[in-house]
């Protein structure tokens, strides 16, 4: 676990390094390294599941009044929509 946590963080290193030069190029265009685009979409893939939406985070159909700014100890866990 340690070795692939290890790995991972190098990788993660060498896509920020690569994000940071292009930025300091001042090149048009989007260019993102694969890790980075990779990372993004295996977050928005398990946030955006069913299965976590109806087990790791709540869900309210009909909402009820809103709440912007509330202690998370109030809540229990976080919403999805």
């Amino acid at each position: 676990m340690e070795d692939r946590t290890a790995l991972l963080q190098q990788v993660q290193d060498a896509a920020r390094t690569e994000i940071d030069a292009f930025e300091k190029s001042g090149s048009g265009g989007l260019a993102v390294p694969f890790f980075k685009m990779l990372k993004d979409l295996t977050y928005e893939g398990y946030f955006t599941s069913e299965k976590v939406g109806k087990e790791v985070l709540r869900f309210d159909p009909i909402p009820g009044s809103y709440q912007g700014c509330i202690p998370l100890e109030d809540v229990g866990r976080l919403w999805t929509i």
